[in-house]
Order: C-alpha cells, then sequence, then structure tokens
C-alpha cells in the first residue's frame, strides 16, 4: 500500500520513523546531494520526477508534488 504524501511530509516521515539514520543517509540513498534534504524541508523544494521515482521505490510513499521542469512543446 502506498501512502501519498507532499516533498517536506514524506521526508520527515522517512526521517522521524527512523528508516534511515540521517539526512546524509537519505540523500545517498536517493543519489542527490545532501543539502537537497535541508531544501525539501525548509525552503519548500520539490522532489524532481527520477528522485521522487526513487523514492516511492524505496519507500513505498509516492510524492504528490512533483516537480517536472520539462515543458511541453
Amino acid at each position: 500500500m502506498n501512502t501519498q504524501l507532499v516533498t517536506k511530509q514524506a521526508v520527515l516521515k522517512v526521517l522521524t520513523t527512523k528508516v534511515v539514520r540521517s539526512k546524509y543517509a537519505l540523500a545517498q540513498a536517493l543519489g542527490i546531494r545532501p543539502i537537497m534534504i535541508n531544501n525539501y524541508l525548509t525552503k519548500g523544494t520539490r522532489m524532481g520526477t527520477a528522485t521522487a521515482a526513487k523514492f516511492e521505490e524505496l519507500y513505498s510513499i509516492t510524492i504528490a508534488d512533483v516537480y517536472d521542469n520539462r515543458s511541453v512543446v
């Protein structure tokens, strides 16, 4: 069963339920720079499509506010 959350809520859930040991470990698992975890939590940055897909694969949480920067031509 997949849960659907916005980026900030999803990151907080994974960090607070001790699924991962640290923000750094979460960044490593997702293949992103560690500063992005802080951006998700404090600046309201949304996950991109590739990161959201990896997040769903690893933690069975669907990201509801995915940022897709590909414009329709």
